[in-house]
């Protein structure tokens, strides 16, 4: 029994030390050692300066450092936004319209043909672009029902039929969706004199012989060769042929003339199926005053300021060889001119321009136009937004 108790001590330290948990133990459940120190985790690496930290998710790494913008929810690549901008939807064409339709001549006599011309805004799209062509009276005048305008061209003609009949007015019309145009069209029944030209305001000199080539015109192409009466208003001093033929299929018959003497102005009278056409000239002797100004026109009177106009001196007669040179003159602060124009050789006038500056004060000035004479037009200057 001594020996039993003797023994006690060290059957006790066997017996807790078999019954005492190992770390492993511990480590398995979760649950830290006494006086055991805390296991350090690694410290993540501060990324340079222009990138940015992104969770990666394949690989042992839970993160990375990359350029540029991140991905969202991932590692991204470079330089990628994360939501990029949708593309801009493209500009919308600007309306395809009928800018005009026109006639090649107008009117036409009753039973002949012409031609029309249509005219888009822009140019055609892909595939070209279909006209619709409508007449108010199909008896009268015939069109096609439509034209076809090829891609990238902006005019297409079309064929106009007219019967035989009275006189009368047809309109036209060429349409695309959302725009439509018309035109009248006159038909006469009957070819009628328009006009006389005679080719000098002032016949140089007398004893001119067949000179000039002096037009009289129809209002429609001659249906057959048309001859029209001519006559002089003073014979003593210029002379016509009785007439003068106009061929068949043209508008214009070409006569000349005699000059036999000096005159300050002499009438010569074309007549047709009961119809006078006139026009007046004078003869000029060599020796006789050179050409004055007769009149100045601008085009337009009335502008805003910093705009610009055309200014047009006319002659009383032709220039002579050389040309006249027209001295200009105008004295309004920011209105600008040429100091002088000149009129070749011939003509009967010349054209200038005028210019002005959004600074010039508004109001009126008068424009001078002088060689040997004197004619005077008077431009106004209108305030911006008036």
């Amino acid at each position: 029994m001594h020996r039993l108790f003797k023994r006690l001590p060290l059957l006790l330290l066997a017996a807790l030390l078999i019954a005492a948990p190992t770390a492993e133990a511990f480590a398995a459940h979760g649950a830290p050692l006494a006086g055991a120190a805390k296991k350090k985790g690694k410290k993540k690496k501060k990324c340079k300066k222009g990138q940015k930290r992104v969770k990666v998710k394949k690989g042992k790494k839970r993160s990375k450092c990359v350029n540029g913008e991140a991905g969202s929810g991932s590692a991204g690549l470079p330089g990628k936004p994360v939501n990029p901008a949708p593309p801009e939807p493209p500009e919308e064409p600007e309306p395809l319209l009928i800018e005009t339709i026109t006639l090649s001549e107008n009117p036409l006599l009753a039973g002949s043909s012409g031609q029309g011309q249509v005219t888009l805004s822009r140019a055609a799209p892909s595939g070209g672009q279909p006209v619709t062509l409508g007449s108010d009276d199909p008896t009268r005048a015939l069109v096609p029902d439509s034209i076809h305008i090829a891609q990238g061209q902006s005019t297409g003609s079309f064929q106009i039929d007219t019967t035989g009949g009275s006189s009368t007015a047809v309109t036209l019309t060429a349409a695309v969706v959302g725009s439509v145009r018309q035109t009248q069209l006159d038909i006469v029944m009957k070819e009628s004199l328009l006009g006389l030209e005679l080719d000098y305001q002032c016949y140089p000199g007398s004893g001119l012989t067949d000179f000039g080539a002096n037009i009289v015109s129809l209002d429609v192409r001659a249906p057959d060769n048309v001859q029209v009466a001519l006559a002089s208003g003073d014979p003593f001093s210029l002379t016509v042929p009785p007439s003068v033929t106009i061929p068949q299929g043209s508008f214009n018959g070409v006569f000349g003339v005699n000059t036999l003497a000096a005159t300050p102005a002499v009438t010569v009278t074309a007549s047709y199926d009961g119809i006078d056409v006139q026009d007046t000239a004078s003869i000029r002797e060599t020796n006789s005053p050179a050409p004055v100004p007769a009149d100045l026109d601008l085009q337009p009177a009335s502008i805003v300021v910093g705009d610009s106009s055309t200014g047009i001196v006319e002659l009383d007669c032709e220039a002579p060889p050389g040309g006249i040179t027209v001295t200009l003159d105008v004295d309004y602060a920011g209105v600008t001119i040429p100091a002088s124009v000149l009129v070749p050789e011939g003509e009967l006038s010349a054209s200038f321009p005028i210019t002005t500056v959004s600074s010039t004060i508004p109001g009126q000035t008068d424009i001078t136009a002088t060689a040997g004479a004197s004619v005077q037009a008077t431009l106004t200057l209108r305030a911006i937004g008036t």
